[in-house]
């Protein structure tokens, strides 16, 4: 599980970019496409997000994050950026590309 946390939106939570961006996801079903699975905001009194003990964050963090806007969503174990990143560029199987690129296509025409 991953949380995405909104910082900057300060207005309704029901105008909240990641609300939005929340509805969206939570209604796709697609290998290539990250799940949203919740949505908390102060504003929202009917959810409830608990924070794992095990993310080891203080009284005074859990309670700076009461304001914010935030989407609970499946944790991504591989990361296209990183992996290109972490490989300095050295991406010469040519059936390995043709393969991410045929998934990144795969999931744009999902969405649309």
């Amino acid at each position: 599980m991953a949380v995405k946390i909104d910082n900057t939106f300060k207005g309704k939570a029901n105008q909240s970019p990641l609300l939005i961006e929340h509805k969206i996801l939570s209604t796709l079903c697609h290998p290539n496409i990250v799940k949203s699975l919740d949505f908390d905001s102060k504003d929202c009194p009917r959810m409830s997000v608990q924070i794992p003990e095990s993310l080891k964050i203080s009284q005074t963090e859990k309670e700076s994050l009461e304001p914010h806007s935030m989407m609970i969503m499946e944790l991504c174990e591989k990361d296209l950026f990183n992996l290109v990143e972490n490989t300095k560029g050295m991406f010469t199987d040519l059936l390995l590309l043709k393969h991410l690129f045929k998934q990144i296509c795969s999931g744009v025409n999902h969405l649309h």
